[in-house]
Formats: structure tokens, sequence, C-alpha cells
């Protein structure tokens, strides 16, 4: 189908064509007004699919799309592109998706390349995002195509907005467009190259990853194929590289790592669990004199657990049998925990929950003796 012009009705006249804005895997997006009932009008963004479907095919693919759609359609969202609605259009034959018009650039526009942008925009930025991937994933809903082209920022605000959802794919086939059209390559999963995968909250929070790495450093992140290639052939993940190189921030620099790894069970199950390993750029704020005061404290507290082990096992007795704390704090709770902790602390001065997390910590640095995650995290806490 040839672009449709300046003044082209759809639905009856409802819509009516304004100018192209540009061209993706699933079809062309108009600019279009949308005639309201109280006879004013109101401009939209309308994406018109690329192919023609017929009876059973369409009919299949309808089926699952109108579900998603309708719930799309439910949300309230400050950082997700309003849904208004779908309709296959009979006079073009193609199938339309109406949405709000954003106007603003896109965060791949406003990235400076080679650069990035400062780490507390991109942090802000990404945040709203993972509130709106959280809100959709709540109700079983995955974007499946977050990345820099797909997230706005509205003119005149700091607001990050996503657009163009995935669901748009359930309506091309495998005869009309290459596979790799249909996913961002330098942002989506190995699991979504394949040719069925299961979308969960794990495809976005990779994608969400990869866009953190590219607002940060203004360069593409490694594509899940080429890593693959390389750690197959040189033992070697130029992606871990990438980011240990050009992300100084230790946490952000865990997070991407953590988010991107090509195993979908390697990575956060969840977004509140991914956020998490983030914290503020300026975390804490205290003196070098502070630093020192708390690193006292808690060389005092060793000592005086030491002398207290002496008193209860002196060097003639044999030591008590090693006992471990219960299973509330194997290593994914116990991180959770200490994750938690630094983040309060950073936002609140919750200081209380800090010194329990500490106590839970030093309770369990037997049992994780030589585990470099829980050494990290303990080292982390402890500075505080």
């Amino acid at each position: 189908m040839t672009s449709l012009e300046p003044g082209y009705p759809l639905k009856q006249g409802r819509y009516t064509i304004q100018g192209e804005l540009g061209t993706g895997g699933f079809g062309t997006t108009y600019q279009a007004t949308r005639q309201l009932r109280n006879g004013q009008e109101e401009i939209v963004a309308i994406k018109i699919g690329k192919e023609e479907l017929t009876g059973n095919e369409r009919s299949a693919r309808e089926t699952k799309f109108k579900d998603e759609a309708k719930r799309l359609k439910q949300f309230n969202h400050n950082h997700i592109v309003k849904f208004i609605e779908y309709f296959y259009d009979q006079t073009i034959n193609r199938p339309c998706l109406v949405m709000e018009y954003i106007e603003g650039e896109t965060l791949e526009k406003l990235t400076q390349p080679g650069n990035g942008i400062p780490e507390e925009q991109a942090i802000k930025y990404i945040r709203q995002v993972a509130n709106a991937l959280e809100a959709m994933h709540e109700v079983n809903l995955i974007h499946r195509d977050v990345n820099p082209r797909n997230i706005m920022v509205r003119h005149g605000t700091e607001e990050a907005i996503l657009i163009d959802f995935g669901i748009a794919r359930e309506f091309v086939t495998d005869r009309t467009i290459e596979v790799t059209q249909l996913w961002s390559e330098y942002y989506a999963p190995p699991e979504q190259q394949l040719r069925r995968f299961r979308a969960g909250p794990p495809l976005d929070i990779h994608a969400l990853s990869a866009t953190f790495y590219f607002l940060l450093t203004g360069q593409k992140p490694v594509s899940s194929r080429d890593r693959k290639s390389e750690i197959q052939i040189y033992k070697r993940d130029p992606q871990k590289q990438d980011t240990e190189k050009f992300v100084s921030n230790p946490a952000l620099r865990r997070a991407i790592l953590k988010g991107m790894e090509l195993d979908a069970k390697g990575r956060p199950q969840s977004i509140s669990r991914w956020l998490n390993l983030l914290e503020p750029s300026q975390e804490m704020n205290l003196t070098d004199i502070s630093r020192w005061v708390i690193g006292v404290i808690f060389v005092l507290l060793l000592l005086g657990a030491v002398v207290i082990q002496l008193i209860d096992n002196p060097p003639n007795q044999p030591n008590p049998p090693i006992t471990y704390p219960p299973s509330s704090t194997e290593w994914p709770q116990l991180e959770d925990k200490g994750l938690s902790a630094i983040r309060k602390f950073a936002d609140e001065r919750d200081k209380q929950t800090l010194e329990e997390v500490l106590e839970l910590f030093e309770q369990n640095k037997n049992k994780y003796q030589g585990n470099k995650e829980f050494e990290e995290l303990f080292s982390e806490l402890t500075r505080r």
C-alpha cells in the first residue's frame, strides 16, 4: 500500500490523515485529526499495518490483539501513551491503532552520541519508564519493544512517555517481513529472537537495562546475538567489558549487567527487584569524618564480638558446631534486604533498618564466606 495523502479519511471520516510520522516493522504511523462528539477535533497518532489480512488469519490475530488493546485502553498512567482505539479499516483493508499524539522528542534524539545524558537525568527517565512497565506487568502486559526510540519526552516537561507497544506484532506475518524487524536488535534479549518465546517481565527488564546503558554512554549496547558469539568463541562478554569501561557508578553498572544477563533466569524477575539495584546519583553526602566515625564504631563492635567469643569459648575447649540462620535469610532474600536498606538510608536516612540489616549480614558472614556478591554488598552496607 502506498502512503496515505493528507486529507485521506479513515473510519467513515472520523479520522483525517495530516501527514506521515515514520515507518517501522508493523507499518506506518501518521499524524491525524479525530472528530470528537462535541464537534471539536484532537490530534492523534494512527499506526496503520503494512499488510492486508483476510478470513481466519485476521480473526485469529484480532482475538489476541483486541484483548491486550482493551487492557491498554484502561491505563491512565503518566508515563504510558494513551491508547484510544483499534479498528480495521475496510476501505484500505488494514489494521489501525489510534494513540495519543505526543509532541516531543525521543530519548534516542535527546542522547548525545558518545557522551550520553547526565547521570541524574538518565536515572530519572529510567525510573519513570520502569514505573510504567511495573504497572503493565501487574496486569500481565509486556511491552516487548523498550528502546530509546520508543520513549518520548514531552515538550516543556521532564516526563518520559513509553510508546509503540509490541502488541502490534500480532498483525505481522512471516511472509511479509523479516523476523529481525519485529524486535530492536541492540535491546532485545536472546529469547525474543526465537520464533516462539515466553514473554515475561525479564524480557522488558533486559531492554530497559540496555536502554539505560545507551542513555549513560551515548553508545548502542552490544546485541545479544554478538555477545553470545563472542562468549562462545573468545570466552569474553563485550557488553560486560564496555559497561565496566564506560559506566563509572558501580551500582548503575551492576544494575545494567544484572538486567542484561543473557539467561532470562539470571535477571531480576520483577521491575521492583531491578529498581533495588539502583542508588541515587548522590547517594550519601556523608562527610569524611562521619564515615570515619561509623568505621570506628563498626571495628569496636567487631572487637567486642571477638572478646565475647573468647569468653564463651576458651581456647582449651572445642568450639560448638556452626549454626546458620534460618532459610528466611538465604541469599536472594538477604540481597533484597541489603539493597532495600541502602535505598531507605539514602532516601529517608533510615538508620535503624540499616543497623538491623548490618547485624543480619554479620550473622551470615561465615555462611557466605568467599561469596563475592555477599562481600561487595556487605562492604557497601558498612560504608554507610
